[in-house]
Protein backbone atom coordinates (compact mmCIF):
# COMPACT_ATOMS: atom_id res chain seq x y z
CA UNK A 1 0.00 0.00 0.00
CA UNK A 2 1.41 3.77 -0.95
CA UNK A 3 -0.20 6.99 0.06
CA UNK A 4 -1.16 9.49 -2.63
CA UNK A 5 -0.85 13.25 -1.20
CA UNK A 6 -2.88 15.91 -2.93
CA UNK A 7 -1.88 19.24 -2.29
CA UNK A 8 -4.68 21.98 -3.34
CA UNK A 9 -2.43 25.24 -3.29
CA UNK A 10 -4.85 28.49 -2.01
CA UNK A 11 -4.04 31.60 -3.95
CA UNK A 12 -6.51 34.80 -4.31
CA UNK A 13 -6.16 35.82 -8.06
CA UNK A 14 -9.23 38.14 -9.08
CA UNK A 15 -9.80 37.58 -12.77
CA UNK A 16 -12.72 36.87 -15.40
CA UNK A 17 -14.72 33.55 -15.00
CA UNK A 18 -12.97 30.87 -17.46
CA UNK A 19 -14.51 27.73 -16.28
CA UNK A 20 -14.29 25.16 -18.74
CA UNK A 21 -17.77 23.38 -19.31
CA UNK A 22 -16.82 20.11 -17.86
CA UNK A 23 -16.15 22.29 -14.53
CA UNK A 24 -19.61 23.68 -14.82
CA UNK A 25 -21.11 20.49 -15.55
CA UNK A 26 -19.19 18.94 -12.72
CA UNK A 27 -20.12 21.24 -10.86
CA UNK A 28 -24.20 21.43 -11.57
CA UNK A 29 -24.25 17.15 -11.69
CA UNK A 30 -22.89 17.64 -7.88
CA UNK A 31 -25.45 20.21 -6.88
CA UNK A 32 -28.40 18.30 -8.54
CA UNK A 33 -26.90 14.93 -7.29
CA UNK A 34 -27.69 13.54 -10.51
CA UNK A 35 -24.36 11.70 -10.15
CA UNK A 36 -24.21 9.96 -7.09
CA UNK A 37 -21.26 7.72 -6.69
CA UNK A 38 -17.78 7.31 -5.13
CA UNK A 39 -14.70 6.40 -6.97
CA UNK A 40 -11.56 5.55 -6.37
CA UNK A 41 -9.84 3.21 -2.85
CA UNK A 42 -7.81 4.83 -0.20
CA UNK A 43 -5.57 7.56 -0.92
CA UNK A 44 -4.95 11.08 0.91
CA UNK A 45 -6.28 14.19 0.23
CA UNK A 46 -4.53 17.62 2.01
CA UNK A 47 -6.08 20.81 1.79
CA UNK A 48 -4.14 23.95 3.00
CA UNK A 49 -5.95 27.43 3.48
CA UNK A 50 -3.81 29.91 4.70
CA UNK A 51 -4.83 32.10 7.67
CA UNK A 52 -4.89 35.28 5.33
CA UNK A 53 -7.12 34.04 2.67
CA UNK A 54 -10.81 35.24 2.71
CA UNK A 55 -12.07 31.74 3.21
CA UNK A 56 -9.43 31.25 6.00
CA UNK A 57 -10.73 34.42 7.56
CA UNK A 58 -13.96 32.25 7.97
CA UNK A 59 -12.78 29.54 10.28
CA UNK A 60 -11.88 27.21 7.51
CA UNK A 61 -10.07 24.67 8.46
CA UNK A 62 -6.90 22.81 7.03
CA UNK A 63 -7.84 18.95 6.05
CA UNK A 64 -5.98 16.14 6.17
CA UNK A 65 -8.67 12.90 4.57
CA UNK A 66 -7.75 9.67 4.66
CA UNK A 67 -10.31 8.13 2.09
CA UNK A 68 -10.75 4.73 2.19
CA UNK A 69 -13.56 4.44 -0.68
CA UNK A 70 -13.72 8.00 -2.38
CA UNK A 71 -10.06 9.60 -2.97
CA UNK A 72 -10.78 9.67 -7.26
CA UNK A 73 -13.74 11.53 -6.57
CA UNK A 74 -12.34 13.86 -3.37
CA UNK A 75 -9.20 14.83 -6.10
CA UNK A 76 -11.13 16.11 -8.85
CA UNK A 77 -13.04 17.32 -6.28
CA UNK A 78 -10.11 19.44 -4.91
CA UNK A 79 -8.39 20.22 -8.57
CA UNK A 80 -11.98 22.06 -8.74
CA UNK A 81 -11.95 23.84 -5.44
CA UNK A 82 -8.55 24.51 -6.11
CA UNK A 83 -9.62 26.50 -9.59
CA UNK A 84 -12.44 28.27 -8.01
CA UNK A 85 -10.57 29.86 -5.87
CA UNK A 86 -7.79 31.30 -8.23
CA UNK A 87 -10.80 32.51 -10.03
CA UNK A 88 -12.27 34.30 -6.66
CA UNK A 89 -15.19 32.19 -6.91
CA UNK A 90 -15.94 32.29 -3.37
CA UNK A 91 -19.36 30.44 -3.64
CA UNK A 92 -18.07 27.81 -5.47
CA UNK A 93 -14.59 27.55 -3.54
CA UNK A 94 -16.91 27.25 -0.32
CA UNK A 95 -19.56 24.81 -1.41
CA UNK A 96 -16.69 22.51 -3.32
CA UNK A 97 -14.84 22.98 0.66
CA UNK A 98 -17.46 21.64 2.16
CA UNK A 99 -17.96 18.88 -0.70
CA UNK A 100 -14.45 17.30 0.49
CA UNK A 101 -15.57 18.06 4.18
CA UNK A 102 -18.01 15.32 3.79
CA UNK A 103 -15.45 13.20 1.83
CA UNK A 104 -17.15 13.62 -1.30
CA UNK A 105 -20.86 12.58 -0.45
CA UNK A 106 -23.20 15.49 -1.83
CA UNK A 107 -25.88 13.72 -0.32
CA UNK A 108 -24.95 15.23 2.51
CA UNK A 109 -25.30 18.49 1.64
CA UNK A 110 -28.58 20.20 0.46
CA UNK A 111 -29.33 23.82 -0.55
CA UNK A 112 -32.05 24.26 1.85
CA UNK A 113 -32.71 26.89 4.66
CA UNK A 114 -32.11 24.25 7.24
CA UNK A 115 -29.86 21.42 7.56
CA UNK A 116 -26.12 21.15 8.82
CA UNK A 117 -24.84 22.96 5.29
CA UNK A 118 -26.94 26.01 6.20
CA UNK A 119 -25.64 25.93 9.48
CA UNK A 120 -21.86 25.87 8.32
CA UNK A 121 -22.27 28.84 5.91
CA UNK A 122 -23.76 30.93 8.47
CA UNK A 123 -20.74 29.63 11.26
CA UNK A 124 -18.08 30.69 8.67
CA UNK A 125 -20.23 34.22 7.67
CA UNK A 126 -20.12 34.92 11.45
CA UNK A 127 -16.68 33.85 11.67
CA UNK A 128 -15.31 36.06 9.21
CA UNK A 129 -15.91 39.40 10.81
CA UNK A 130 -17.57 40.74 7.14
CA UNK A 131 -14.86 39.21 5.44
CA UNK A 132 -17.27 36.56 3.72
CA UNK A 133 -20.15 37.92 3.11
CA UNK A 134 -23.82 36.38 1.51
CA UNK A 135 -23.31 38.99 -1.06
CA UNK A 136 -19.96 38.04 -1.84
CA UNK A 137 -20.99 34.16 -1.92
CA UNK A 138 -23.87 34.81 -4.06
CA UNK A 139 -22.52 37.29 -6.64
CA UNK A 140 -19.03 35.36 -7.25
CA UNK A 141 -20.92 32.14 -7.95
CA UNK A 142 -20.77 30.26 -11.26
CA UNK A 143 -23.88 28.45 -10.59
CA UNK A 144 -27.25 29.67 -10.77
CA UNK A 145 -28.13 26.97 -7.92
CA UNK A 146 -25.22 28.69 -5.74
CA UNK A 147 -26.35 31.89 -6.26
CA UNK A 148 -30.17 31.62 -5.28
CA UNK A 149 -29.05 29.64 -2.01
CA UNK A 150 -26.68 31.99 -0.95
CA UNK A 151 -29.22 35.07 -1.74
CA UNK A 152 -31.38 33.47 0.17
CA UNK A 153 -29.66 33.31 3.38
CA UNK A 154 -29.16 37.24 3.26
CA UNK A 155 -32.30 37.19 4.19
CA UNK A 156 -32.92 34.17 6.68
CA UNK A 157 -33.26 35.60 10.07
CA UNK A 158 -34.25 32.17 11.96
CA UNK A 159 -31.67 29.18 13.13
CA UNK A 160 -32.56 26.21 12.26
CA UNK A 161 -33.19 23.70 15.09
CA UNK A 162 -31.31 23.22 17.58
CA UNK A 163 -29.60 19.65 17.66
CA UNK A 164 -30.33 17.70 20.46
CA UNK A 165 -27.25 17.13 22.40
CA UNK A 166 -26.49 14.87 25.44
CA UNK A 167 -23.48 13.60 27.56
CA UNK A 168 -23.14 10.47 28.80
CA UNK A 169 -20.20 8.73 30.43
CA UNK A 170 -17.68 11.93 29.37
CA UNK A 171 -18.44 11.65 25.69
CA UNK A 172 -21.23 14.57 24.08
CA UNK A 173 -23.62 12.72 21.40
CA UNK A 174 -25.43 15.07 18.73
CA UNK A 175 -27.87 14.57 16.28
CA UNK A 176 -25.68 17.23 13.82
CA UNK A 177 -23.27 16.01 11.45
CA UNK A 178 -24.73 12.50 12.14
CA UNK A 179 -24.22 9.20 10.04
CA UNK A 180 -25.54 5.93 10.73
CA UNK A 181 -24.63 3.28 13.29
CA UNK A 182 -24.02 1.24 10.22
CA UNK A 183 -21.82 3.43 8.27
CA UNK A 184 -19.29 3.48 11.69
CA UNK A 185 -19.07 0.26 11.77
CA UNK A 186 -17.74 0.17 8.39
CA UNK A 187 -15.47 3.09 9.90
CA UNK A 188 -14.42 1.19 12.70
CA UNK A 189 -13.57 -2.13 10.59
CA UNK A 190 -11.93 -0.26 8.12
CA UNK A 191 -9.77 1.56 11.15
CA UNK A 192 -8.71 -2.01 12.17
CA UNK A 193 -7.78 -3.43 9.01
CA UNK A 194 -5.73 -0.27 7.86
CA UNK A 195 -1.67 -1.40 7.39
CA UNK A 196 0.55 2.35 7.27
CA UNK A 197 3.61 2.05 6.08
CA UNK A 198 6.57 2.78 9.03
CA UNK A 199 7.14 5.90 9.23
CA UNK A 200 3.96 7.04 7.77
CA UNK A 201 0.93 9.15 10.08
CA UNK A 202 -2.20 8.92 9.96
CA UNK A 203 -4.09 12.25 8.75
CA UNK A 204 -6.09 13.48 11.18
CA UNK A 205 -9.52 12.38 9.81
CA UNK A 206 -9.94 8.62 8.31
CA UNK A 207 -13.25 8.41 6.53
CA UNK A 208 -14.74 4.96 5.09
CA UNK A 209 -18.81 4.60 4.02
CA UNK A 210 -19.95 7.99 4.77
CA UNK A 211 -18.29 8.31 8.30
CA UNK A 212 -14.83 9.70 9.57
CA UNK A 213 -12.93 9.72 12.54
CA UNK A 214 -11.38 13.07 13.41
CA UNK A 215 -8.71 14.34 15.89
CA UNK A 216 -6.44 17.25 16.21
CA UNK A 217 -3.49 17.17 13.97
CA UNK A 218 -1.10 17.60 16.82
CA UNK A 219 -1.93 14.04 17.85
CA UNK A 220 -0.37 11.34 16.13
CA UNK A 221 -3.31 8.31 16.34
CA UNK A 222 -2.67 5.04 15.62
CA UNK A 223 -4.98 2.67 13.75
CA UNK A 224 -6.14 0.78 17.18
CA UNK A 225 -6.27 3.57 19.16
CA UNK A 226 -8.94 5.58 16.61
CA UNK A 227 -11.10 2.29 15.70
CA UNK A 228 -11.04 1.80 19.97
CA UNK A 229 -12.41 5.58 20.25
CA UNK A 230 -14.60 5.07 17.70
CA UNK A 231 -16.14 2.12 19.29
CA UNK A 232 -15.92 4.11 22.77
CA UNK A 233 -18.49 6.77 20.79
CA UNK A 234 -20.74 3.93 19.77
CA UNK A 235 -21.00 2.74 23.22
CA UNK A 236 -22.22 5.80 24.21
CA UNK A 237 -24.08 7.33 21.53
CA UNK A 238 -27.29 4.80 20.59
CA UNK A 239 -29.52 6.96 18.13
CA UNK A 240 -30.69 5.63 14.86
CA UNK A 241 -28.08 8.49 13.27
CA UNK A 242 -25.43 10.48 15.47
CA UNK A 243 -22.56 12.12 15.59
CA UNK A 244 -20.16 12.04 18.86
CA UNK A 245 -17.26 13.33 20.29
CA UNK A 246 -14.96 12.18 23.57
CA UNK A 247 -12.24 14.80 25.53
CA UNK A 248 -8.91 13.44 25.67
CA UNK A 249 -5.75 14.39 27.38
CA UNK A 250 -2.23 13.98 25.78
CA UNK A 251 0.80 13.33 27.78
CA UNK A 252 1.19 17.43 28.02
CA UNK A 253 -2.35 17.33 29.41
CA UNK A 254 -3.16 19.62 26.37
CA UNK A 255 -7.40 19.09 25.47
CA UNK A 256 -8.06 17.11 22.29
CA UNK A 257 -11.19 15.99 21.09
CA UNK A 258 -11.88 12.67 18.94
CA UNK A 259 -15.16 13.07 17.41
CA UNK A 260 -17.24 10.30 15.21
CA UNK A 261 -19.78 12.06 12.48
CA UNK A 262 -20.42 12.06 8.74
CA UNK A 263 -17.78 14.77 8.07
CA UNK A 264 -13.77 15.11 7.93
CA UNK A 265 -13.44 17.60 10.54
CA UNK A 266 -15.53 18.92 13.62
CA UNK A 267 -17.44 21.91 13.26
CA UNK A 268 -20.50 21.74 14.39
CA UNK A 269 -20.54 18.67 16.18
CA UNK A 270 -20.75 20.23 19.50
CA UNK A 271 -20.60 23.53 19.14
CA UNK A 272 -23.47 26.56 18.52
CA UNK A 273 -23.88 28.38 15.84
CA UNK A 274 -22.53 31.58 17.35
CA UNK A 275 -18.93 29.34 17.88
CA UNK A 276 -19.90 28.78 21.58
CA UNK A 277 -18.37 25.64 22.64
CA UNK A 278 -22.19 23.82 23.97
CA UNK A 279 -20.27 23.16 27.34
CA UNK A 280 -19.59 26.38 28.24
CA UNK A 281 -23.36 27.68 27.26
CA UNK A 282 -24.74 29.16 29.91
CA UNK A 283 -28.38 28.07 28.95
CA UNK A 284 -28.42 23.97 29.66
CA UNK A 285 -31.75 23.55 28.58
CA UNK A 286 -30.78 22.04 25.28
CA UNK A 287 -28.44 20.14 26.83
CA UNK A 288 -29.03 16.48 28.40
CA UNK A 289 -26.96 14.36 30.54
CA UNK A 290 -27.21 10.59 31.18
CA UNK A 291 -26.18 9.50 34.46
CA UNK A 292 -24.57 5.74 34.27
Amino acid sequence: MYFLILLATWASQVCAHTFTKSYAQSLDDFLSKRDLFTSGNNGVITLSIPSNHVLGKAGLQDIGLFSGDNFNKLTQISDMLALAVDESAYGDALYLYELVAYKGYESYIFLDQEGDFFDDIRRYVKSSNGQLTYDLLSLSSTNEKLREFYFKMKNSVSITQVPKIREKAGIICSSSHAAKLENYNYLKSFLAAIQVPDGTGLPHNVCKSGACASWPAIYDFKCAEAANETQIILNACTDVAFSGERRLENKDSASLIFAASNRAITLGCTWALDGTPINSMSNKSKFEKDEL
